[in-house]
């Protein structure tokens, strides 16, 4: 029932919700249940230039109050007028399906700001683009002698879903963005999601079915912040080339999002093969061109399709002078039927040298069940990161949601417990420098509800059911006696803690501490890993004296803990590798190889939570 202490860890959850999904409703009443909006584990800083605008003061608002007040000639209108634009629908989500695309006009503005509210979907219905915005369109007046390179209009959809545009067989500016074309001024999308959206499925350089963008201001990036597309098997986007994104000669920085599910359908590369009609590539992204810069920032790809190159990202500069740069990110599973740059899954790029990776996973791991079978009970796992966010997995398996927060001071040492006995365990922290315990009793950032002081400093946490009765307290190990200090009630106040109940000698110099309760009789004892050797060995019973079991599990350097992965009563051992960022599980307290392994990510520590 308890993981044990590894790293900065010492058992088992913190952790609260992230970005919430927005439900979408369709005016005729039928609900439209979405993806959440954004990348949940992403937490990357946002850059003031990127972030959404304030439109407290909007220039128009579309609707007077009720749904059928926002229709799709207010927002045609809305759009050609310019100027920082919002909704008055109602205070339900509402769809409006566009019977005519909306289109910028390059006089209004400078500044266009488009602004859902987090309540609006515009729908092309299956066969219509949404939105269009393009300088060099003499229909949509030109404001300049050099409509390809102009700062405006200035153009931001926010707060917005976009479902069902369809651009095929429109074939302006080489056609694709089935929901949104943009050419020329600058362009900008955050906390918005694009669903079901269409382009031509054949073309070797026509893409994008949800953005296609071309000729920003002097080479400045799209900023694609907190935004989905796909998310889901059933809301990817598809296209002949790049299912999420498309352009020609544009940089794009994308911040906190997520691509899932998107495919690029065409079928003969580019330049097309003979005899076929071209296309292919990019299964979430594709960029063509010559010198542009492509950054993903903490942002998840997984499980695009590409039936030629690059399942999740086709990049190609031309003349070499382009550059690919993945931070803080994932991408899993993008499978390139084709052809992909070897070493980097689903991508194929061809640039002024590698990509530039940070900090990041790059995976060909398909999909893994949740190890926990339907019906039962299960321990999760939850990882401390560098920065100090704990991210509680909902599920060991991939793809796996995640919660996830901040809470106490560098270099405190986290853990969790049910400290008030709910079959809840909520957060807590040991600032090993002067032996204070912070314990919440909701898993919400915030003060700590309790607090006291225990040990000695340099002393490590364990928390864990020590004596059978549905709670968990907070014990030591310290190290430089490798003894067991176990105490079976908190304190409170800012009291002391007072005299361990018990205290035992185990292990040797060196050896790091967990908690579990290996034989499953409800009672939590210890175990110790030698990292040095790989060495697992625990107690079934809290006293000194020789191991009940020992085993060899994983390699010099991993993070261990013990938890109830299969709610088969009994906790066993999984360890963390920092050095490939991979979890491996075992659902026995046995040598042998892992049952399940899951690339993970970049973490400090771990435990298992309940």
């Amino acid at each position: 029932m308890i993981a044990g202490m590894t790293a900065t860890w010492a058992r088992r959850s913190v952790v609260l919700a992230a970005s919430a999904a927005v439900a979408l409703t369709v005016m005729a009443g039928a609900a439209y249940a979405a993806p959440p909006i954004g990348n949940p584990d992403g937490s990357y800083p946002v850059p003031p230039e990127a972030r959404a605008v304030d439109t407290s003061n909007p220039d128009m608002v579309i609707g007077n109050g009720t749904p059928q007040s926002c229709t799709s000639a207010a927002v045609v209108a809305g759009v050609a007028q310019g100027g920082i634009i919002t909704f008055d629908c109602g205070p339900s989500p509402v769809t409006i399906t566009m019977t005519q695309t909306a289109k910028v006009f390059n006089d209004t503005g400078p500044e266009i700001v488009i602004d859902g509210g987090g309540l609006v979907t515009l729908s092309g219905g299956g066969v219509r683009r949404i939105l269009y915005m393009n300088t060099c369109d003499p229909a949509q007046h030109w404001t300049t002698s050099h409509c390809q390179n102009q700062d405006h209009p200035r153009l931001t959809v926010q707060n917005l879903t976009f479902v069902n545009g369809n651009s095929t067989g429109q074939l302006e500016e080489g056609g694709g963005g089935g929901a949104i074309l943009v050419r020329g001024g600058r362009f900008r999308v955050v906390n918005s999601a694009f669903f079901n959206n269409r382009c031509d499925p054949t073309g070797p350089d026509l893409g994008g079915a949800a953005l296609r963008v071309l000729s920003q201001h002097n080479g400045l990036p799209v900023y694609v912040v907190n935004s989905t597309f796909g998310g889901g098997a059933a809301y990817g986007n598809v296209c002949s080339n790049g299912g999420g994104l498309s352009s020609i000669g544009v940089s794009w920085t994308v911040i906190n999002s997520l691509f899932t599910h998107n495919q690029a359908v065409g079928h003969g590369a580019n330049p097309a093969r003979g005899g076929s009609a071209g296309g292919g590539s990019g299964g979430a992204i594709y960029l063509d061109g010559n010198t542009f810069i492509l950054r993903l920032l903490g942002t998840r790809i997984e499980n695009n399709h590409a039936n030629e190159g690059g399942g999740a990202i086709f990049f190609v500069s031309n003349d070499r002078s382009g550059t690919l740069h993945i931070e803080d990110s994932v991408l899993r599973h993008n499978p390139s039927d084709g052809f992909e740059t070897p070493g980097y899954p689903g991508i194929f790029v061809l640039a002024n040298g590698p990509p530039v990776v940070i900090n990041s996973i790059i995976t060909d791991q398909q999909d893994i069940e949740d190890v926990c079978p339907s019906g039962r009970v299960c321990d999760r796992v939850l990882f401390q990161d560098a920065s100090g966010r704990f991210h509680r997995w909902d599920a060991v398996s991939a793809p796996h949601g995640e919660t996830s927060f901040y809470f106490g001071d560098p270099g405190d040492v986290a853990f969790a417990g049910d400290w008030d006995c709910d079959g809840t365990d909520t957060p807590g922290l040991y600032r090993r420098s002067d032996g204070f315990v912070y314990l919440r009793n909701s898993n919400t950032q915030g003060v700590a509800d309790i607090r006291f002081f225990f040990g000695n400093p340099g002393d490590l946490p364990l928390a864990g059911d020590f004596d059978d009765d549905g709670c968990d307290s907070v014990s030591i190990y310290r190290p430089a006696e490798q003894r067991f200090y176990m105490i079976n009630e908190l304190g409170s106040d800012d009291g002391g803690l007072g005299a361990a109940d018990s205290s035992f000698l185990f292990g040797n110099p060196g050896d790091k501490p967990f908690i579990g309760d290996f034989d499953g009789d409800g009672v939590d004892t210890a175990g110790l890993h030698r990292e040095s050797t790989g060495l697992v060995y625990f107690r079934n019973s809290l006293d000194t004296g020789a191991a009940h079991s020992q085993f060899i599990y994983g390699d010099p350097g991993d993070l261990i803990a013990s938890g109830d992965w299969d709610g088969d009563g009994d906790d066993t051992v999984a360890v963390y590798r920092p050095s490939n960022q991979t979890l491996y599980l075992r659902l026995s307290n046995t040598q042998g190889p892992a049952d399940v392994s899951i690339i993970a990510g970049h973490y400090v520590g771990m435990a298992a939570a309940r």
